[in-house]
Parts: structure tokens; sequence; C-alpha cells
């Protein structure tokens, strides 16, 4: 009897080209799907690299270029010379810079409506700051329209700004996020059509599956990542700049302060945040600001004392009860966490940003960087600020007497009389101060001329001018002042001298001073001529006297 025949077993062979064929078709399948699902995502993902990302990193780099150009003009408004030379230079290749990065915006710009008033308003700005530049290299620095022609061309400089950062922040950051999120939704297809395709063979195809998702999602993540390190990139960058050009606006150190606690509370939130300078010694820290709530100060007492600022590096402290916390953080009621970041000034470290907070608060993305940038920048900036002030200290001060020289005298006096009040000029002369320097020695004769100054300066009111005109010449305007009074106070004036001379390690002299009353109208040059020539008159009566112009003399 014979049987049906038995069905053929399909070998290890046949499984095999089973399962490749499966994983042909399904390959095949999950290509057209795939292909189809990326087909949006990759158009998506092409016009991201073809135009988002150059444009909006062309935009960036034109920002940071027009922001150099813009220091290298501040830089040229305050300096002279071959200094204004140099950065006139910058600004120029700052300025060349800033061109190339805006052709490369314009060549990978995507097709935009809404951005053609911004970049038209920026090609404008930058016509007229053309124009304002080639002016500005022709332009003598001594012409006082120079400085003038330097601040419009900074204001264009700044219009040029304004519209990069409209172009940026308004048109292409949106941009941006709508293409990201176009190229999120084509994944998100991409994974479904994956899912779909190999619903069947989900078992055989596991191990693929799982390796093209991983694969997938990997790559996402890279991508959010890139995305996430461009916004932060961008988002340091304004915040740079815009911290850059707040205290390039200040002209004083304490509005510099205030510019810093801002930029402090906009980085740190309600983060306890403190800068601590050094005082005129660099003995003693004083704290110059402070912002925030949540942490305790820092209780170092000079920039000796200080580990972050004796090293010049930023420390940060995980919790103050540690053994390797600093010690001023330490005997905290709550643990906390610290940064502390070294401020430099003029080249030394002499201050300290300190910021903490109780353990469980976090600190903000990019804190420490933000911080370091806000000390350097700060830093920076009153720098540049105390060398301004000594320097406009020393061109007005005599550095003999300590008073006023006679250009500062010539620049007070025009406000002082602007309101056309009756005033006296006093004009003193020491007697015989030749043979002082002849017989004891220049030193001797510089200690007589400090004495006087300082006898000069204790002897009048607050409201006087007093000014060293030249040699052993000084000058005083008494302004709202009869001559009567005026002679009342330069005979004390005399008198104060006589006393002052016998305390004091130098030899006897004696002075004579002339007066001129001066009225509206008068030229305050014909008026200190008048009181030199009272002076002189007063001298060849006999010396150590007070003359006015009005009085009659007699021989000596």
């Amino acid at each position: 009897m014979t049987g049906r025949p038995s069905r053929r077993q399909m070998g290890p062979s046949g499984r095999t080209v089973t399962l490749c064929g499966l994983g042909l078709l399904c390959g095949l399948t999950m290509l057209v799907a795939v292909a189809r699902a990326m087909a949006p995502a990759s158009s998506n993902a092409a016009a991201l690299a073809r135009h988002a990302f150059p444009a909006v990193n062309a935009l960036h780099e034109t920002s940071v270029a027009l922001a150099e150009e813009q220091v290298a003009y501040a830089g040229a408004s305050e300096a002279s010379g071959a200094e204004r030379a140099k950065a006139l230079v910058e600004a120029l290749a700052a300025e060349e810079a800033a061109d190339a990065q805006w052709d490369l915006y314009l060549q990978h710009r995507p097709p935009r409506a809404d951005a053609k008033p911004f970049e038209q308003a920026y090609e404008a700005a930058h016509g007229r700051g053309k124009e304002l530049e080639t002016k500005l290299v022709a332009s003598d620095p001594s012409d006082p329209e120079a400085a003038s022609i330097l601040a419009a061309a900074s204001a264009e400089l700044g219009n040029e700004q304004a519209a990069v950062t409209k172009l940026d922040s308004g048109i292409y950051d949106v941009v941006l996020r709508d293409a990201v999120a176009a190229v999120r939704r084509g994944m998100d297809n991409t994974r479904a059509a994956l899912v779909v395709s190999n619903m069947a063979l989900i078992v055989i195809f596991a191990a693929a599956g799982y390796v093209l998702m991983r694969g997938a999602r990997r790559d996402q993540r890279q991508m959010t990542r890139e995305q996430e390190a461009l916004r932060a990139a961008a988002e340091q960058s304004a915040f740079d700049a815009m911290l850059q050009r707040g205290l390039d606006m200040q002209r004083d150190e304490e509005s510099a302060l205030g510019i810093a606690a801002r930029a402090l509370s906009l980085a740190a939130g309600d983060i306890t945040t403190e800068l601590l300078l050094a005082d005129s010694s660099r003995a003693h820290f004083r704290q110059a600001l402070a912002t925030g709530i949540g942490g305790g100060g820092c209780n170092a007492g000079s920039p000796s004392e200080c580990p972050t600022a004796s090293n010049s590096q930023t420390c940060t402290f995980v919790d103050t009860t540690r053994l390797d916390a600093c010690s001023f953080l330490a005997g905290r009621d709550k643990p906390e966490w610290a940064v502390c970041v070294p401020v430099s000034i003029a080249g030394e470290t002499c201050g300290v940003i300190h910021a903490g907070a109780p353990l469980g608060q976090p600190a903000p993305v990019r804190f420490v960087s933000d911080l370091e940038l806000i000390a350097r920048k700060a830093g920076e900036r009153i720098g540049a600020l105390r060398v301004l002030a000594r320097t406009e200290s020393q061109a007005q001060l005599d550095p003999l007497s300590g008073l006023p020289n006679r250009r500062t005298l010539e620049a007070r006096s025009r406000d002082l009389l602007a309101q056309e009040p009756p005033y006296v000029v006093a004009f003193a002369d020491l007697d015989h101060f030749k043979a002082i320097n002849d017989q004891h020695g220049h030193d001797t004769g510089d200690r007589a001329l400090r004495l006087f100054a300082r006898v000069l300066r204790e002897g009048v009111r607050p409201v006087d001018l007093v000014a060293r005109h030249g040699g052993e010449e000084f000058v005083a305007i008494f302004p709202d002042c009869s001559l009567t009074d005026a002679r009342v106070v330069a005979e004390r004036i005399r008198t104060n001298l006589a006393a002052a001379v016998g305390q004091a390690t130098v030899p006897p002299f004696t002075v004579t001073i002339g007066l001129a009353a001066g009225h509206p109208g008068d030229a305050l040059a014909d008026v200190i001529a008048e009181a030199d020539l009272a002076m002189l008159r007063g001298k060849n009566a006999g010396r150590n006297r007070v003359l006015a112009a009005t009085d009659a003399v007699e021989a000596a």
C-alpha cells in the first residue's frame, strides 16, 4: 500500500533564501515607504543646509563684525594721532568682514518678502556709513567736525546692527523653528512608515529594525543638539553684543557698574550675585553691587585672601560643606553651591563676581559662561574709564601745585561767567622767586609754589576759580564779588601766606597781588591783563601788597 508522497521540508538553504527574499521584499517595501516619507524631510533639511543655516550664520558673523566696528569707532572717538588711525584701520577691517558676511547672507538667504524692508534698511544705513567713513578718513582729527562725523558713523552702525537683529530674531529665527519642525514631522512620518512596513516581519527583523531606529534616533538627537548649540551660540552672541553696547555708552564707572548689575540680574535671575572690587590701596574689598536673593555673600576681605583673585581663575564649589570648599563660604546655615569669577582691570585681578544659592536651587543654562563674559566686559570698560578719567585729570591740573592749569581756567571761566555776573580777577606773583631758585635750589622753589597754592586754595570760596597761570604767577576769579570784597580776600591770602611761611621749611617770601574788576561784555583776557598790570605796579611800589587797577600808587 503506497502512501501520499511526503512534503519536502524546507532546509536551511531554503529558509535562508526565503529569509533573504522576505528581507529583500521588506527592504524594497521599506525603501519605497521611507523614500516617500523622507521626501519632505529631505527637502526641508536640504533647504536648511542650502539657505537657512548659512544665512543665519552669516547674519551672526555680520552682527559680530558690526559690534567690533562699533568698538573700534568708540576707541577712535577717545584716541588721537596714531592710536586713532589704528582704531580707524580696525574699524575698516571689521567693516570688510561685515561686508563679506552680508554678501554670504545674500547668496544663501531663502526668498522672504518680509525680509526685504530690513535688508533695504541695512543697505541704506551701510551706504550712508560708507560716505561718512570716506569723510572721516579724509578729515583732520583736530577738525571739530571729525567728532560729529564719527558719531554719525557710529549711529549708522547702530542702524545696521538693528536691521541685522531684526532679520535674525524677527524673521530667520522663525524660519529656523518652522523648518526644524517640518524636519521633525518628516522624521516622525519616517518612523511610522518603518513600523507599518515591518509589522508583519517584526519578529524576524526586530534586530534590524532596532538598529535602524536607534540610528534614526541618534541622528535626531544629534540634530537637536546642533540646533540647541546654534540657538545657544546666537543667544550668547546677542547677549555679548548687547552688553558691549550698553557698557560702551557709559561715561563713568558708576554707570558701568549699573549696566553690570542689570546684566547679572538677566544672567542669574533670583540667584544672589555680588561684585567685590578692591579699593585704591588694593588691600580691601568693597561690595560694588549686589543682585538677587537666596544665598549668602562672600566674606573675603581683600584680593590677597581670595583664592579666585589670587589664582585669577574661575572657581566652582558644588557644596560649601565639602572639605575643598572655600574657607570664606564655610559655616553657612544651609549647604550652598557657589561660583567665583575673577575680574581683571587694566591687566590686574582686583575684583571677584561671587554667585551662590542653596543646593536645591539650580543654576541657569550658560550661567558660568555668562558670569565670565560679564566679568571680562565690565573689567575692560571700568579699566578704560579709569584710564580716561586719570588722563583727563592730568590734562586739567598743574602737576606741581595741584591747581587747575591755565587752559582749564579758561574753559571753566566760560561756564562760570556765562550769566555775565560782575567779577574780580586777582593776579598774584611771588616776590623775588628767582632768587629763591638761585640761592636755595629748584626743590625749595617747588615747595614754595606748593605752599602758596595751598594758601590760595584755602583762602577762597568754593565757587571761586584759582589756577596756576605759569611760573610763579597765579590767577583767581571771584564771581559775584565787588572790588572791596576781593581786596579783603587778597589781603587775607597775603597775611595767611606770611603765617604759613613762618611754619614751613622754606625761606621767607611774599606775594604781590593785583586786582581788576570785570563787567558784562569785558573780555576775560583783557581783565587778566589789567590785573597783571596792577600787580606790576605793586611790584614797582615795593612788593608784598595788594593793589587794584584803580588805586593810585606812590613811588616806593
